[in-house]
């Protein structure tokens, strides 16, 4: 959905998206600013990935910051989160394979 996203704020020259977000405890909408492109490295090679980051409503909020890359930037390259108290969680991309077509029918 957020590449989709993507596509349309750049067709409409937007750099924001809004985006319902769910945790364990809550529902929310954050807000999303396309910030530019930035060359990043995973286990699965360099890539020219467009950079998103929440932006924060409060000074506690959970800070985002995500890479999608590849064809049309619908590949996430690269994800980290951070708490107000400064913990943090990265994900990077570390391999990649073709999910099987749905059966027809």
């Amino acid at each position: 959905m957020l590449p989709q996203l993507m596509a349309q704020a750049r067709l409409h020259q937007h750099n924001t998206i809004t985006l319902p977000v769910s945790s364990a405890n809550s529902l929310s909408t954050w807000q999303l600013r396309l910030d530019g492109r930035d060359a990043i490295t995973t286990p699965m090679g360099s890539y020219s990935a467009q950079r998103i980051s929440r932006v924060a409503q409060a000074a506690n909020d959970t800070q985002a910051t995500l890479w999608f890359g590849g064809a049309q930037d619908v590949l996430p390259l690269r994800i980290r989160l951070e708490d107000g108290d400064g913990t943090w969680l990265e994900q990077s991309l570390a391999s990649q394979r073709r999910l099987d077509d749905l059966p027809q029918g």
